[in-house]
C-alpha cells in the first residue's frame, strides 16, 4: 500500500508539472508505472559501492549503447 500511495502521489506530481514532456512518451491515459516495484537493503555498505555494483550490473550492448547515445533507448 505503500510504494503504491508514493507511485500515486509521485505520478501525479509528474504528470502535471512535465505535461508536455510527458505527453511526449505516453499517449491517452496510459499508466505511468507499471504495478510492479522492487525493493532491496544494502546493509552498511557505502553509496559508492552500490552505485560502482549497479554499473557492473551492465552488459556490453547496455554500455555501447550508452556511449553512443548518451542516453539509454528503448527498443524498437
Amino acid at each position: 500500500k505503500l510504494i503504491n500511495s508514493l507511485k500515486s502521489q509521485l505520478s501525479k506530481e509528474v504528470r502535471n508539472t512535465y505535461r508536455s514532456h510527458v505527453e511526449k512518451y505516453l499517449w491517452g491515459d496510459s499508466p505511468f508505472w507499471s504495478a510492479s516495484y522492487f525493493c532491496a537493503t544494502t546493509g552498511s555498505v557505502s553509496l559508492e559501492t552500490v552505485k560502482k555494483y549497479i554499473e557492473e550490473q551492465r552488459t556490453e550492448e547496455h554500455k555501447r549503447k550508452y556511449i553512443k547515445t548518451g542516453k539509454y533507448k528503448k527498443k524498437s
